[in-house]
């Protein structure tokens, strides 16, 4: 027992728990799979450190606790720098790599200074440090496996409540089965919000709308300010506390709205009819419903790129920041193409998600029917990487610091302009490319993240063959599958009191009633 508790394994610990830790806290919006590769690779990057200072350093327990100070302190690294970035002492912030790069080399140096002077305890130091990495890799470990818990019990909770089926069971469909298109268009501010704060006419847009048979809710709001609770509540039409009575303020926990999004009312009661639910992936954890019956997704080939770290996903960013490697991220201007890291290959994802939902939705009525499309396009959401004609546009040549209220009005802007036309060009060939007409909903989930308008949200249906004569002005999402199943499939459902909540990241459930008091919009 003596010589396991000796034998150094903290090095490959210490290769593993950033990821594993980083992952824990950032689960409710990445997927393991997402850090497979990270943690391959740590893992092997610190096999490798151990075995050549081993060739150099004996014994193996001084190499191994050498191997582990240099891990620390590059994992490290980026928490601690993005931590003093926001320290500033009269004007003198220290945050800047000029200050800490040098510390931490002088913390390596006497580390290792200290370990190859004089004879020590290697193996009451190997069992103190095996015991503090095992530590930490099981507290990691045990928060993800709480997670996957409740989010296993709250799909079982679903799975035995079926929010909103009940009231379903006596649909019918009328007539002949339509497809049905859910489209929501990210942080799609409604016409008057645009106009006042970025001087956005969105009026011809609009009025091809109208033009083409869709009622535009000219006052439409959304019910929550967030797009997991927006999508919870609009997919299985009811008011977050009447699905789940654990949602409350105070309780932080984001886990249980996932399943009230991949197993909601809406598909259940359609695939129940006969329907195929076709989704595609946007990125967005909440959003993708990968057990949908078609589920589509762009086959990302070589990307571009040559610096160092090219290829990345967002988490694997996410985990580069917070190692040394910041440092050549924040001086990748100055460095050889060769030698800068390349990290904005999330970024282009990004944006061949967005072309790819656009294109497809345009082949989409080809598909056996029956359909019910959900696609949630993160866009004109930031990251802003489409010009006005849709052409590549780096969000990350604009430093932060000159990002200001003209620079994302711009872009913003242009990235409305951008999709107005995808749009245009989509839902025209799905018009005329469906028999019978289809039933579409093209709405936000909120509205921008500017001003007061974050509940301002676009807001459109296309309801055939008279469906339009129950549509109103401020018609909330919470109601539009309501309208939809109460005109085509013989339902009965009362319509809800339209009403909007705000509520900030930090504590999700905690609301602020919004009232919807725009000009002529006040019922």
């Amino acid at each position: 027992m003596s010589r396991t508790r000796s034998f150094p394994v903290h090095p490959l610990l210490m290769g593993a728990f950033p990821v594993l830790s980083l992952l824990a806290w950032n689960r409710e919006q990445a997927e393991p799979a997402e850090a497979l590769r990270s943690l391959i690779v740590c893992l092997l990057g610190a096999a490798l450190l151990w075995a050549i200072v081993s060739l150099l350093i004996w014994p193996r327990e001084r190499a191994a606790a050498i191997c582990t100070l240099i891990l620390v302190l590059f994992f490290s690294y980026g928490h601690v720098y993005n931590f003093l970035k926001g320290v500033d002492i009269s004007g003198f912030v220290l945050g800047r790599h000029r200050y800490l790069a040098p510390v931490w080399l002088l913390l390596l140096i006497t580390g290792i200074s200290l370990q190859l002077s004089g004879a020590r305890d290697y193996r009451n130091m190997t069992s103190f440090l095996n015991l503090v990495s095992v530590t930490a890799v099981v507290i990691a470990i045990v928060q993800l496996g709480a997670f996957e818990l409740r989010r296993l019990s709250a799909e079982r909770a679903i799975e035995a409540s079926a929010p909103g089926t009940a009231e379903g069971s006596g649909l019918q469909a009328a007539g002949a089965a339509r497809d049905i298109y859910y489209i929501i268009m990210d942080a799609y501010g409604r016409q008057d919000a645009l106009l006042e704060l970025f001087d956005y006419d969105n009026s011809e847009f609009v009025d091809w709308l109208e033009q083409n048979g869709f009622y535009v809710a000219a006052c439409g709001q959304s019910n929550y300010a967030q797009t997991e609770l927006s999508l919870a509540s609009s997919l299985n039409f009811a008011y977050l506390e009447t699905l789940d009575d654990s949602l409350q303020p105070g309780n932080t926990d984001r886990s249980r709205l996932r399943p009230l999004i991949l197993h909601s009312a809406i598909r259940r009661l359609l695939e129940e009819r006969g329907y195929t639910t076709v989704a595609f992936e946007s990125g967005f954890y909440w959003s993708q419903i990968k057990d949908a019956d078609v589920y589509l997704f762009p086959r990302l080939g070589a990307l571009q790129g040559s610096g160092i770290a090219s290829g990345l996903n967002g988490f694997e960013t996410l985990l580069y920041r917070t190692t040394a490697g910041a440092i050549l991220a924040d001086a990748s201007a100055v460095l050889p193409s060769s030698l800068a890291p390349d990290l904005d290959s999330p970024i282009r994802k990004h944006r061949d998600r967005v072309l790819f939902t656009l294109d497809s939705l345009e082949r989409v009525p080809s598909l056996p029917g029956p359909k019910f499309v959900f696609a949630h396009v993160v866009s004109p959401h930031e990251p802003f990487v489409f010009g006005a004609n849709g052409e590549w546009v780096d969000p990350q040549q604009v430093p932060e610091a000159e990002r200001d209220e003209d620079w994302y009005a711009t872009s913003y802007g242009d990235q409305v302009t951008f999709l107005n036309s995808e749009m245009e060009r989509i839902l025209g060939s799905i018009l005329a490319e469906s028999s019978p007409a289809p039933i579409i909903i093209l709405q936000a989930d909120h509205g921008p993240s500017r001003g007061n308008h974050r509940m301002d949200i676009f807001n459109a249906y296309y309801f055939p063959e008279g469906g339009d004569e129950a549509l109103y002005t401020t018609i909330t999402p919470v109601n539009s599958f309501r309208l939809m199943f109460n005109r085509y499939f013989g339902g009965r459902y009362p319509l809800l009191p339209d009403e909007s909540y705000f509520s900030i990241y930090d504590d999700p459930f905690k609301y602020r009633f919004i009232p919807n008091d725009a000009p002529g919009c006040a019922p």
